[in-house]
């Protein structure tokens, strides 16, 4: 597997202390820059045994590093964790009206949302008196029809029984 397929950074092992070692993993699990690491770079995909393959990959980085370069891990971490704060700020002040706006759309989402539940439940609570009107609108409708078939008969005996004397 490639360097970059399981997120292993490149550099020349000569750089000093708070720049990047020869190669590790540019996040490990469980540091605080995991979880930012995944949303800067919108890299939400990664299964726990791609996860899982990365941490053993960056062990395995470590334990091939000298005593000295283990000492100076802990100081890289944090440089990179330091790094990541200051591009999720920059990411915040650059998207700050889009994430203003997201959180204004959200709400009127929400509050639209709490009104379609409102109405739908006024519906419910509606509905048996409307299928009651609508049973009462029918039996009635029924029942002029009934009463006009009737004038009908009716009428048809009047003009049959008037003209035939």
């Amino acid at each position: 597997m490639t360097a970059d397929v399981i997120g292993l950074r490149q550099a020349d092992s000569s750089h000093s202390v708070g720049s990047l070692p020869s190669t590790r993993p540019f996040f490990a699990k469980g540091s605080i820059a995991t979880g930012r690491a995944s949303s800067l770079t919108n890299d939400n995909t990664k299964t726990d045994a791609a996860l899982k393959e990365q941490q053993d990959a960056y062990f395995a980085e470590l334990l091939s590093y000298s005593l000295e370069r283990l000492t100076k891990e802990p100081e890289l971490l944090h440089g990179d964790t330091e790094q990541l704060k200051r591009s999720m700020q920059e990411v915040a002040v650059s998207r700050y009206r889009a994430f203003i706006e997201t959180a204004q759309c959200l709400a009127l989402v929400r509050s639209e949302m709490d009104s379609v539940a409102s109405n739908l439940d006024r519906l419910v609570d509606d509905l048996p008196g409307l299928v009651a009107t609508c049973d009462g609108f029918t039996r009635r409708a029924q029942d002029i029809l009934e009463e006009q078939n009737a004038n009908k008969q009716l009428h048809g005996m009047c003009k049959g029984g008037g003209g035939g004397g």
